[in-house]
């Protein structure tokens, strides 16, 4: 069995449970999600629909710190739940950017 519980490197060791993303993604009817770290405070985060904002709003002790690193993104991918890909399209920015692909199980 893999292991679901990701681990934010940058925020204490945090964890929270991959299936959370999987379901948010599914309910909201979202294909993708992109990456979107910023290393901004959240209330200048200039995308509200990416995976930084989204680990920072719902998990994160550390709000303001960028969440959404390499290794989120490699972990995420080890659960089977994601492909990373290099060029999908940020609906804040309408430019190609990295992100994680749900994969419907």
């Amino acid at each position: 069995m893999m292991n679901d519980l990701i681990t934010l490197p940058h925020d204490n060791n945090r964890q929270f449970d991959a299936r959370l993303l999987a379901g948010f993604m599914m309910f909201n009817g979202m294909a993708h999600i992109i990456q979107g770290q910023q290393q901004v405070i959240i209330s200048e985060h200039s995308k509200p629909n990416s995976l930084d904002f989204f680990i920072r709003h719902h998990f994160a002790g550390l709000k303001d710190t960028a969440q959404a690193v390499n290794d989120v993104m490699e972990q995420l991918v080890r659960t089977g739940y994601f492909v990373e890909h290099e060029a999908l399209l940020c609906p804040d920015s309408g430019r190609l950017c990295k992100g994680l692909i749900l994969l419907r199980k």
